[in-house]
Order: structure tokens, then sequence, then C-alpha cells
């Protein structure tokens, strides 16, 4: 009898640290499950960090300076279990992101999840994209308390930013509240080598959403699931 393959799981942009990763790889109920952290920076060289790259768990794999989509290319069809993207869709070009959740639908098992976390301003645009990949599709918003469980480093960043706001009962004038949506606009095109007018348009919908990105549910939680056949 073959022995049972050990079930895959992929987290897609962790920052300098794969944190989740990390904590649930080390969990012994998750032992025999294989996990891989994928991000395009390099992991920090500070003293804690290298201190705790010399504990990294037998079943966590680091690919550093890595293209998500990139890697899911080197892995077969229905091969991985679970993947997670948390505040790393936003930061992707529209065309490398498109790439990214063709190449999680294709790399997923039946039945298997891609849960994507980022900004509300996002929300709507993320979800078309999932769904004409061939996603099911749920998506719900995030309160600051549920975000700050995450751990993570952006996590706890959109956290302190958006408190700040709220705790002050701030009330952002419409100009001022223009110049930060130009500016988000002129952020994301500097990502973005092919400056298509698809590509303008997408932005500049997102943008009209950045209120959403500064209220008390500032984030929000997709989760997309490949059909069963």
């Amino acid at each position: 009898m073959n022995p049972k393959k050990p079930r895959i799981m992929v987290g897609h942009g962790e920052g300098a640290f794969p944190k989740k990763s990390f904590e649930h790889a080390i969990r012994q109920k998750h032992s025999n499950i294989s996990f891989n952290a994928v991000d395009i920076a390099e992991i920090r060289q500070d003293p804690l960090l290298r201190h705790l790259l010399f504990k990294i768990p037998h079943n966590l794999a680091i690919h550093q300076k890595t293209n998500s989509a990139v890697y899911l290319r080197t892995k077969a069809d229905s091969s991985i279990h679970h993947q997670w993207s948390h505040f790393s869709s936003s930061a992707m070009p529209m065309y490398t992101r498109r790439n990214f959740y063709h190449e999680a639908f294709r790399t997923l098992v039946p039945g298997g999840k891609l849960v994507v976390i980022d900004g509300a301003m996002c929300e709507k645009e993320f979800v078309n994209e999932l769904q004409k990949v061939g996603f099911k599709v749920t998506s719900k918003r995030m309160s600051l308390q549920e975000i700050q469980k995450l751990g993570t480093e952006e996590a706890l960043n959109t956290v302190v930013n958006i408190s700040g706001i709220l705790q002050n009962n701030e009330t952002i004038p419409k100009a001022k509240m223009k110049q930060i949506k130009q500016g988000w606009i002129n952020l994301q095109l500097t990502k973005e080598s092919k400056q298509t007018p698809e590509v303008v348009a997408q932005i500049e919908r997102m943008a009209d959403n950045v209120e959403k990105n500064l209220s008390d549910k500032p984030c929000t939680r997709i989760i997309a699931t490949k059909p069963r056949k």
C-alpha cells in the first residue's frame, strides 16, 4: 500500500519573515503537512530572524525573491491543498496578479481554497478576477480586531494606521481625500510595466473606493474555492 502523500500548503507574500507559515509548521498536529512560504522579498537579516532561521522546522520551505505565479508554474495540476495571500495581491501588477490567480486555481486540488486578505477598496476587482478564473468566491469585510489577530507585520501596520484615524475622529476633507486617491493611483502605476487603458481603468475604480480602507472594517477576506468535479 502506497503511503499517503502529505498535504501541501503555500503562503504567498508573507513579507520579510513567513510568520504565519512558521507558526503553523511548528505545531505538532501539522508535522505531516508540507508548508511553503513564497515572497518576492528577501528575508531580513536581523539577529532575531537569523536565530529563528536556524530552527526552521523540517516541513517548512522558504522561497525568497520568488514571484508567486512563477513558483506555481513549477507545480503539478491539483497538487496543492490550501493557499493564502495576505496583503500581497494589491502589491502585484494587474497582469501578474491575474497570472497568479490562474496558477493558484490550476494547482489547487478540487475543493481547495485560496484565501486573499487585502484592502477593502480592492474587494470588488479581486472577486471579479477570481471568478473569471473559475473560483467560487465569498467575501467578508474585516474589523481592526480581526486584522490584528493575523499577527503579521503588514496587518499590524494597518491596525496602527487606521486606529489613529478612528481614535482621533478625523474627518478627511474632500481636497485631502482627492490627494490620497491620486497618490494611490500614482503609486500603483509605478508598479505597472504595462500601463494599458485596462490597467489604468481598474486602478481608478479601486481608488474610487479608497474610503473603505479608512473605515472600521478596512480590509476584506476573500475565500476562493476551486469547485469539485
